[in-house]
This record gives C-alpha cells, sequence and structure tokens, in this order.
C-alpha cells in the first residue's frame, strides 16, 4: 500500500473546512433575522357626540378604556362633513390634560350639514379611534346632553340577552364593537331585551338615541 503524501491529505482537510465554512455562512444569510423591534397594541378609545341644539354646539365625550401600556402622546376628536370616517389628517381638537376621560365642544357649527365625529389617541405606535357619531344639524330638536349613563345594561356580563334598566320610553340602538365597527342596530322598549347571542364573547359599546353610551360584556 502506497503510503500518502501528507501535504496532500493537510490540503485536502483545508478544501473540506472551506466547503463547510462557505455553506453554514450560505445558510446563516437564509435565516431571517430576529427582530428586536417589539410590537405594541393600539390603545382601545371610546366616544360618542351630540348636538346641543341651545347652544347651538356639539358636545363630544372620549375616554381610553385601556392604554396598552403604552403612554399616550395626544387625544382628543377629529371631524369632517364629507361622508367618509374621519381621521387626524382632518380636521380635529386636541384635548390637553392627563385624565383618561375628556370632553370637548364643536363650536361654530353650520345648519344643515352632517358632521362625522371620532375620538382618537396616539401613542407611538399609532393612533387608535372610537366609534363615530353622524350629526345633523338639520333634524336635531333642542336636547340637554348629559355625559353620565344614567340606563344601565343587565345581566352584565350576559350570555343571549340584555335589558335595559332606567329606560323610560323607545330608545333606537346601534352596537359597537371596541374597533368602531356597527355590529347591529334597532330599537328597544321599557321590558323589551337585546339579542346578543350572535355575538362573540368581548367588550361592547351600545350606543343610544341622545348621546348615551353603554358598555357591555358578551360572554
Amino acid at each position: 500500500m502506497t503510503p500518502q503524501n501528507p501535504s496532500k491529505i493537510i490540503l485536502t482537510i483545508l478544501c473540506l473546512y472551506f466547503v463547510a465554512f462557505t455553506q453554514a455562512q450560505t445558510a446563516s444569510k437564509l435565516i431571517p433575522e430576529k427582530s428586536n423591534v417589539i410590537k405594541t397594541e393600539l390603545p382601545d378609545v371610546m366616544g360618542s357626540a351630540g348636538l346641543n341644539n341651545t347652544a347651538k354646539e356639539i358636545d363630544m365625550m372620549g375616554e381610553i378604556i385601556d392604554n396598552k401600556g403604552a403612554a399616550i402622546i395626544e387625544k382628543g376628536f377629529v371631524y369632517t362633513t364629507s361622508e367618509n370616517l374621519p381621521t387626524i389628517l382632518d380636521s380635529k381638537i386636541v384635548v390637553e390634560n392627563t385624565d383618561e376621560v375628556f370632553s370637548d365642544k364643536l363650536t361654530g357649527i353650520l345648519t344643515n350639514t352632517i358632521y362625522y365625529i371620532r375620538s382618537y389617541a396616539t401613542t407611538t405606535s399609532g393612533t387608535s379611534y372610537g366609534s363615530f357619531s353622524r350629526i345633523d344639524t338639520s333634524t336635531q330638536s333642542n336636547i340637554d346632553v348629559s355625559l353620565k349613563t344614567k340606563i344601565k345594561t343587565y345581566p352584565n356580563p350576559s350570555t343571549s340577552y340584555i335589558s335595559l334598566s332606567g329606560l323610560m320610553d323607545t330608545k333606537n340602538y346601534i352596537i359597537y364593537n371596541m374597533a368602531g365597527k356597527e355590529l347591529a342596530r334597532g330599537s328597544i322598549s321599557y321590558n323589551n331585551k337585546i339579542d346578543v347571542r350572535f355575538l362573540t364573547n368581548g367588550l361592547y359599546l351600545l350606543k343610544l338615541d341622545d348621546f348615551e353610551i353603554i358598555r357591555f360584556i358578551k360572554e
């Protein structure tokens, strides 16, 4: 058996090492790097608005339900008179306080005009909006706007139906999810119930006539 040349053996080992190293480098480039960016959820915001025809202004209320652990950079209300959901690129009113519940007034409103209004809150992750209110200044009558909800839902949480305590007359209602999407609408009278069996488990908003808005839980 002919002895092998030591230099050839060393050369072969170096070649194999080079091939293995090259393959490892190529494979590492195919594996995506882990992102160091931590994605933060947008805050949960709710809001409503109502026309105070006596004062010729629109009263607006908002609430930051959950800031998702992020600092609120700015909050307030956005509005437009076009048939689009308003954003911070439209007209806005910034509320300068640190309270979770905030309110303001839209003055100098035009007659025979429809206003679309939403509350909003901005963090470093982006801007979140509450459900929108459609205010028609040509059809509203004089009303007294109260920022305190006197009507309450029961049972709350509910699995199938909800009733309203303190309801004295028939009211129209709209159910929104926390993203502001309309899910159902109808009317309810004293001793009547609202069927919520079609809803998935979670937190919802029940918006009634004359500015009242109520949170309820479906489970």
